[in-house]
């Protein structure tokens, strides 16, 4: 069995990996945690001005609890968000676990969509929100843990769409005598 280019090799194993993906999300909510640590920190609840501009009204960053998922969409359902956020970790490792040989998009999809998830899972258990602090023009605030998530399904995307697809024109197709015969027989 030859192995496509973009490949991530596995070295012989029938089943994918994790550990990959599981450093990958543990950087990712580190990172997220810390961001939205020291954002709290510096200006979060309590202070008096919840945004520091670094590139005008373009660029900066902004303390705000989000309560809702993306987009501030299903507010205070916070239950809900944990619910199904567990839900898609779970589907996320079992599909990927059945997996042999995965691309590099699927391993790095899969390491920053899981880190994402628990980076915002993390807020949602602690918190009952999730802080956001990246402000960019009229765009809505969101964090690390989002860009991680967002990044994570473009690149599982570009795997569905660039290494799941069969062969065109692997079978050939048997003449009309041939399937007559065999039926008959």
């Amino acid at each position: 069995m030859t192995q496509s280019m973009g490949q991530y090799p596995l070295a012989n194993h029938a089943k994918a990996t994790l550990a990959v993906p599981f450093a990958i999300s543990a950087v990712v909510v580190i990172l997220d945690q810390l961001m939205k640590w020291l954002v709290t920190r510096s200006f979060g609840p309590g202070e008096y001005d919840h945004r520091i501009e670094l590139v005008g009204r373009l660029f900066a960053l902004q303390y705000v609890e989000n309560s809702g998922a993306a987009f501030g969409l299903l507010r205070g359902q916070t239950f809900v968000l944990t619910l199904v956020a567990i839900a898609v970790i779970a589907t996320l490792l079992v599909s990927y676990q059945r997996a042999r040989n995965p691309s590099w998009q699927l391993v790095w999809g899969l390491g920053l969509l899981l880190g994402g998830a628990l980076g915002n899972l993390t807020d949602r258990l602690r918190l009952g929100h999730v802080v956001d602090f990246i402000a960019i023009s009229i765009w809505p605030k969101f964090n690390i843990a989002d860009s991680a998530i967002t990044v994570g399904v473009l690149l599982i995307a570009w795997h569905a769409f660039a290494y799941d697809h069969p062969e065109p024109n692997r079978f050939s197709v048997a003449p009309a005598s041939q399937i007559i015969q065999d039926r008959d027989a």
